[in-house]
C-alpha cells in the first residue's frame, strides 16, 4: 500500500516478513486494511481481529498469543465483523474485565442515532449496556504523506450499566 502511504510499506514490510518467517504458510500481505494512522496493521482470520501500531517483535508476539486464544489489549483494533461502535464497546468492555479471551466478548447494537450508538456487550455471562457516542477528535496528520490534518472519529463510552455485581 505504499503508493497511498509511505508507512505502510515502510512500516508494514518488516512486519510482513517476520510473521512469514514464523508462519510462511499462514500469513498473507494484502495491500491495504485501512487505518493507515495505526499502521502497520494486522488481520487475523476468520475472526476479523485487526491489531495496530506493530513492530515485528511485537507482531509475532500478538500473533503467537492470538494463536493461543489471547488478544493484546493494547493493540486490539477491534472485530471487523461488528459495526465501529460495537467495536468500541466491546474494547471499553474488554478493558475494564481485563478480558483476553479470543471468543469472549459479543455485541449487538440495539439503537443508532445521529450521536452514537447503544450497544450490549456480552462478556463472562453478563450483559454491559454501553453507550457510544461518535464526534471527532482533535486534527492530526493520519498518515506519514497526509498532506493536512483531519479530524478522526473519537468514540467517547458511557457505561448505562455494567450488570457485573460491582
Amino acid at each position: 500500500h505504499g503508493r497511498h502511504d509511505a508507512c505502510c510499506a515502510e512500516r508494514g514490510r518488516p512486519v510482513a516478513t517476520a510473521l512469514a518467517a514464523r508462519w510462511p504458510e499462514e500469513v498473507w500481505e494484502s495491500s491495504h486494511l485501512g487505518g493507515d494512522r495505526f499502521a502497520p496493521n494486522l488481520l487475523v482470520l476468520p475472526g476479523g481481529h485487526a491489531y495496530g501500531r506493530l513492530d515485528p517483535p511485537d507482531a509475532v508476539e500478538v500473533v503467537a498469543r492470538h494463536l493461543a486464544g489471547k488478544i493484546t489489549l493494547d493493540r486490539h483494533r477491534g472485530r471487523t465483523v461488528v459495526p465501529w461502535v460495537a467495536q468500541a464497546a466491546e474494547a471499553a468492555v474488554r478493558a475494564r474485565f481485563g478480558e483476553t479471551g479470543v471468543d469472549a466478548v459479543s455485541s449487538r447494537v440495539l439503537r443508532r442515532d445521529a450521536a452514537g450508538a447503544d450497544v450490549v456487550v456480552r462478556v463472562r455471562g453478563q450483559a454491559v449496556s454501553v453507550r457510544v457516542d461518535v464526534d471527532a477528535d482533535a486534527p492530526a496528520r493520519l498518515s506519514c504523506t497526509a498532506p493536512r490534518p483531519v479530524a478522526a472519529p473519537a468514540y467517547r463510552i458511557s457505561v448505562a450499566s455494567w450488570h457485573d455485581g460491582q
